[in-house]
């Protein structure tokens, strides 16, 4: 009995056969016209506009622009605009975190809260409809090969409460036409990188909790008579500098000033 993947990979080269009458090697197109009736739509989900259009590109499907994605007759190709969801700040789980205070830290989050973000809400609308449109059989996910790209989608996911979906993960070095047949035909179910989503999520919460809890600790208006505050975001470690250090440097620098 052949499975779906098959007969999809099977589809695919059969309408990348080259035509025999056309010196310029033009495609074939036939493409998911053979043996697909009983068949939903495949959806091939990127990370961002411009790869969604080589996907669409490769698949040389008579795409039809829409609102947020394209669609063909069997098949559809929609795009995250980077991170689509993201962690809630601590005011989400209770509104005595909204002030910055030593008294309500550190903040550990028993359970974790995600929302999504308000500046690309109309594209996660879009994209979580498709999900869990009823016609939608597999999901590719064409996100960018890597931690953070298995991060984007599944957070996307999880959002939206996609279930009893395929899902395969495209994994891919480019985006040549040649790359992306290829990472489609070899795309392997998505559980197989469980691993690496779990990775993911681990260092977003490491982030976001040394992020939280030491620009919340060490900010000026909580350490006045002890410490100075130089930065406390994501990406970089907090640079906590003894107050009483930096004002001997500046005293020793100004006597010598003063002696010369």
């Amino acid at each position: 009995m052949i499975s779906f993947i098959d007969k999809y990979t099977t589809d695919v080269l059969y309408f990348h056969r080259r035509n025999k009458e056309n010196r310029y090697g033009c495609y074939d197109r036939q493409l998911f016209t053979v043996g697909r009736e009983d068949m939903g739509k495949n959806l091939f989900i990127a990370e961002k506009p411009s790869v969604a259009r080589e996907f669409a590109r490769a698949l040389k499907q008579n795409m039809k622009n829409q609102n947020g994605y394209m669609e063909s007759e069997d098949a559809i190709v929609t795009w995250c605009v980077g991170h689509l969801v993201t962690m809630s700040y601590p005011e989400v789980y209770d509104e005595k975190y909204k002030k910055w205070s030593l008294d309500t830290l550190p903040f550990l989050p028993k359970e974790w809260k995600y929302e999504v973000i308000g500046s690309v809400k109309e594209q996660y609308t879009v994209v979580s409809s498709l999900l869990n449109r009823k016609d939608v059989d597999c999901i590719y996910v064409c996100t960018d090969s890597g931690r953070e790209g298995e991060y984007i989608y599944r957070l996307v996911e999880q959002m939206a409460g996609v279930r009893n979906k395929q899902r395969r993960r495209v994994w891919i070095d480019s985006q040549t036409e040649e790359e992306i047949l290829r990472g489609i035909r070899e795309a392997k179910d998505l559980s197989e990188y469980d691993h690496l989503s779990d990775s993911a999520y681990l260092r977003a919460k490491e982030d976001y909790l040394m992020g939280i809890n030491f620009s919340r600790c060490c900010c000026p208006r909580n350490w006045r008579e002890s410490v100075f505050m130089e930065n406390g975001g994501r990406w970089k470690e907090a640079l906590i500098t003894s107050r009483r250090c930096s004002i001997r440097k500046t005293d020793s620098g100004r006597r010598r000033t003063r002696r010369r």
